[in-house]
């Protein structure tokens, strides 16, 4: 996934997730609107800037906002795909049903 690397443990288990908030700011922006969270971990820049967010992937609370990071970006990678109508594509698995 662009802009996100992992820390692993000695079992090769993902323990954390940075995220790279240059590249992922609109979740960065929705995160702010959205959470209280106050034990957010941050990297910053030499001008103090947050340019990253560690997430620590064996807290439960920081385990949600990683799910939604990653149904952002499931989101964000079909957004432009052509849409079907629901009537359309009810009809086209019917026809596959029948010939089952």
């Amino acid at each position: 996934m662009q802009g996100v690397q992992f820390l692993v443990n000695s079992a090769n288990e993902r323990i954390s997730a940075l995220i790279d908030l240059k590249i992922h700011a609109e979740f960065w922006a929705a995160l702010q609107a959205e959470t209280a969270n106050s034990s957010l971990i941050f990297l910053t820049n030499e001008h103090g800037q947050k340019v990253a967010l560690v997430l620590d992937l064996t807290d439960e609370e920081d385990q949600e906002l990683w799910e939604d990071f990653c149904d952002g970006v499931a989101i964000a990678t079909v957004a432009h795909e052509p849409r079907i109508a629901w009537a359309t594509a009810k009809a086209d698995l019917d026809s596959i049903a029948t010939r089952v």
